[in-house]
C-alpha cells in the first residue's frame, strides 16, 4: 500500500536472510516462521501482509541464500574489483 511498507518488508527480508544464513547464529536461535510473521504485523499501513506471502518469502529465503554475483561485463569502467582508476588498489 505504501513505499514505507515496501521498505520495511525489504529490510525485514534482509534481516531474515542474515539470521537464517549466518553460521555464528545457533540453529535453535534462528528466526522461525511465526517470529517472521509476528515481526511483520501491521507494517502495511496498519494491516498485515497476507500470511501466504510471508510464508512464501520465509521458505524462499530459508531454502536459498541470496548471493551477489560479480559480472565483469557489467563493469563499464573496465576496472577489476578493488582497483581504482589510477591503477592502485582500493583495498588499502
Amino acid at each position: 500500500r505504501s513505499p514505507d511498507a515496501a521498505f520495511t518488508l525489504a529490510f525485514s527480508i534482509i534481516m531474515l536472510h542474515t539470521d537464517l544464513h549466518n553460521s555464528a547464529i545457533r540453529e535453535d536461535k534462528k528466526m522461525k516462521l511465526e517470529e517472521f510473521i509476528r515481526n511483520n504485523r501491521k507494517i502495511n499501513e496498519g494491516e498485515d501482509f497476507p500470511r501466504s506471502l510471508l510464508e512464501q518469502i520465509y521458505a524462499s529465503i530459508k531454502t536459498e541464500q541470496i548471493r551477489m554475483l560479480y559480472d565483469p561485463h557489467s563493469n563499464p569502467d573496465g576496472l577489476e574489483l578493488g582497483e581504482s582508476e589510477g591503477g592502485g588498489s582500493l583495498r588499502g
